[in-house]
């Protein structure tokens, strides 16, 4: 799938993961394409993107000015768990 538009009524969020593919492995992957440097909420992000369409792998893939590119696995639990604090964190300031 590209530009898949995805969302947990659950959680009350939505989001649009940019490629839903198979890993190299053959199991179903999360793809987010970066451009630019890498940022540390890359991962939480994904996390988020995760909780939303399921896969259990996903990875970031930062598209360099020459044509290059980087691909970035992110497998560790945790960020679930810091993108469900931010989530509640962010939801408190607005209240």
């Amino acid at each position: 799938y590209i530009e898949r538009r995805v969302q947990h009524d659950g959680l009350g969020v939505r989001g649009r993961v940019d490629r839903i593919c198979r890993s190299l492995f053959g199991s179903p992957a999360i793809l987010d394409l970066k451009f630019g440097a890498r940022q540390k909420f890359h991962k939480y992000q994904l996390a988020g993107y995760n909780r939303l369409c399921p896969t259990g792998a996903r990875y970031c893939v930062y598209l360099k000015p020459n044509g290059r590119y980087e691909l970035i696995p992110h497998s560790d639990p945790r960020d679930d768990r810091v993108f469900i604090s931010d989530l509640e964190n962010v939801r408190k300031q607005l209240v």
